[in-house]
């Protein structure tokens, strides 16, 4: 079986132990590091590589190890088609495989010593999941990662469709916007409202301002909301939302792009301490008239 596996730099001790054990079986290892004691990582970034390499079909089964194994499979759990199960019994180990399908085990070096961890990986890799009914609950949390994406794509291709506040000129189909939506997730919170009928109400998301790596710690701005939704307060608690998630990922500064044609969305973004940065004059066309952007700033204290 090809297996991968990634840790932080409180777990390299039980890591590199359990490569040696799953080479010792006979399975091929992809190995993500840490390599070498006193390099750091940030453990989300480290999850999300395993994940995704995993979610690409390059391996089978993958494990990730910090020193509590919860922080790993919460990032883990981010990346579409993951299901990662921390567990420090067996029990667990092998029901979340009989019953959850999980394609990713984490655990802490913290928690389990190095026999219980080799106990805890043979259990994952040797048990089969048992589909039937558990393949129907399966297929309901598939389902959840995907329930907001029509509600959201609804409300964005409006703005698409009727104003100028997005410069896409055609609405997005579902794979399109799916695609759109998993790219962001890999890296970005993506964050939905939804109204006491469980409707999508708006949504916010931050994104790459500019992929090269000396950017990293600023992000592009997004939020939208329904249409009958703008002007109650909907626009500012997804902004506090999604600033409290930039902070969290050591984002210092937010970058808000916006038509000026937008003058609501402008004043929203002053009202709320972003300071306009510059203003690009005709550089865009929407509906066979040209317009303008602003770039709106706010340092993330």
């Amino acid at each position: 079986m090809k297996i991968v596996i990634g840790c932080d730099h409180a777990a390299l001790t039980l890591k590199d132990a359990v490569k040696a054990h799953l080479l010792e079986l006979g399975h091929e290892v992809k190995d993500f590091g840490i390599y070498q004691a006193g390099e750091k990582c940030d453990y989300p970034e480290k999850a999300a590589e395993v994940a995704r390499y995993l979610r690409d079909g390059n391996a089978e089964r993958g494990i990730l190890i910090c020193g509590t194994g919860v922080g790993m499979a919460i990032a883990a759990n981010k990346v579409k088609g993951i299901r990662a199960c921390c567990c420090s019994d067996t029990f667990s180990a092998r029901m979340t495989r009989a019953h959850n399908d999980a394609n990713i085990l984490t655990f802490g070096e913290r928690v389990v010593g190095q026999g219980l961890a080799m106990e805890l990986v043979d259990a994952f890799l040797t048990t089969e999941f048992e589909g039937g009914r558990h393949q129907r609950r399966v297929d309901i949390i598939t389902k959840l990662e995907q329930r907001d994406i029509p509600g959201c794509r609804e409300i964005y291709n409006y703005y698409v469709k009727n104003t100028s506040f997005s410069l896409e000129e055609t609405e997005l189909t579902a794979d399109q916007y799916e695609a759109r939506v998993a790219g962001v997730t890999e890296r970005f919170p993506f964050l939905v409202a939804r109204d006491d009928a469980g409707n999508v109400a708006g949504f916010a998301y931050l994104s790459d301002f500019n992929p090269r790596s000396g950017y990293r710690h600023t992000a592009d701005l997004s939020i939208y909301t329904a249409p009958d939704l703008r002007g109650v307060g909907l626009g500012a608690a997804l902004l506090a939302a999604i600033e409290a998630e930039g902070r969290k990922m050591g984002i210092t500064n937010l970058i808000s792009i916006i038509t000026d044609e937008n003058a609501a969305s402008c004043r929203f973004h002053e009202k709320n301490g972003f300071v306009k940065e510059g203003h690009l004059h005709d550089i865009a066309v929407k509906f066979g008239r040209r317009c303008g952007v602003c770039y709106y700033r706010k340092e993330l204290g």
